[in-house]
């Protein structure tokens, strides 16, 4: 991963399962499913030098903080494929705590794999993990970094589409009875619990029959245990995937080419041909779905074509090189 650097990558599994939605859902349904930190312990072990979160909608998020060649937040997205790997090997990998060594370089890691809500100190006893798919993983996440398309967060395109009608999600105190909160409006809104989103938070996901959305909104808000209430929006995930999976390559070929021509060779990527990077010379850009086919693979693959010289990806954000 990073050269001459002793880093502690943590993995938190938050929920059971790193399925993958089977259905377009809403915000509701959204939930963080893996957290991974990576430390480098020499120099600042309370402080990750980056952490990643996955989402059950594929997303994955990056908070950088040192050590990379930018700070701040980024968001891209797994296709299937990936998001699919990625589970099968958190699967391998036993619970517990270990130290390995990487067969490569001359770092060592201390893997730290915890379940929902329990609290695995760094001095508990070590289980040995299956070894190499925590090699498998690392480099992984190593090609989620490089090779992805990340977005700064606040550039990143919308991921909630329209509003899910006649539900709401609410946010109370904690300690306090979300159930008797929503009780107090039923006779006046027809107000109701769906599912409880997230227990630690008190979170819930209610419904009403009766109003607008604006006057339930204020009405929960008129209650002083109550910390926030937002309307519950629909999400598309094969939609925000196409959306998130638009990369573009450069490409320098080593003789004059039909562009539009060469690039229904790859009909399966839904390549797409672009511009001529400057006048006189043989670099295009061409445009790919990354959701069907990552850009490493694609790469690997555009690299066998005689006609090709040189193929580069071209990033929008690149959180490091």
């Amino acid at each position: 991963m990073f050269k001459n650097l002793t880093l502690l990558p943590i993995f938190l599994l938050l929920l059971g399962s790193c399925a993958a939605p089977k259905r377009e859902f809403t915000r509701a349904d959204l939930k963080a499913v893996v957290k991974y930190y990576a430390i480098n312990k020499a120099e600042a072990p309370q402080k990750p030098m980056y952490t990643l979160s996955l989402y059950n909608d594929y997303r994955l998020e990056m908070q950088a903080y040192s050590g990379l060649d930018r700070t701040g937040g980024f968001t891209t997205m797994l296709n299937k494929t990936e998001y699919k790997k990625l589970e099968d090997l958190l699967k391998k990998i036993n619970q517990g705590h270990t130290i390995y060594h990487h067969p490569t370089q001359s770092i060592s890691y201390d893997i730290l794999y915890l379940p929902l809500k329990k609290d695995i100190s760094m001095a508990n006893g070590k289980v040995l993990p299956n070894e190499t798919s925590i090699v498998l993983l690392n480099a992984e996440i190593d090609d989620f970094i490089k090779y992805k398309n990340w977005y700064k967060k606040e550039d990143a395109p919308a991921i909630f589409g329209e509003i899910a009608p006649n539900e709401l999600i609410l946010s109370t105190k904690l300690g306090t009875d979300a159930t008797a909160i929503v009780k107090t409006l039923e006779a006046q809104y027809g107000s109701k619990i769906i599912k409880n989103i997230d227990k630690t938070n008190n979170t819930w996901l209610i419904s009403y029959t009766k109003g607008t959305m604006p006057e339930v909104i204020q009405a929960f808000r008129r209650n002083e245990d109550v910390t926030g209430v937002v309307e519950n929006m629909k999400m598309n995930v094969e939609k925000n995937m196409a959306i998130f999976g638009e990369q573009e390559l450069i490409i320098q070929f080593s003789e004059a080419v039909n562009l539009d021509e060469w690039t229904k060779t790859y009909t399966p990527q839904k390549m797409k041909a672009g511009r001529q990077v400057a006048p006189n010379l043989t670099y295009y850009t061409v445009s790919f779905d990354s959701s069907i086919l990552n850009a490493k693979e694609l790469i690997a693959l555009i690299k066998k074509d005689t006609k090709v010289k040189e193929v580069q990806l071209n990033k929008k954000v690149a959180p490091r090189e």
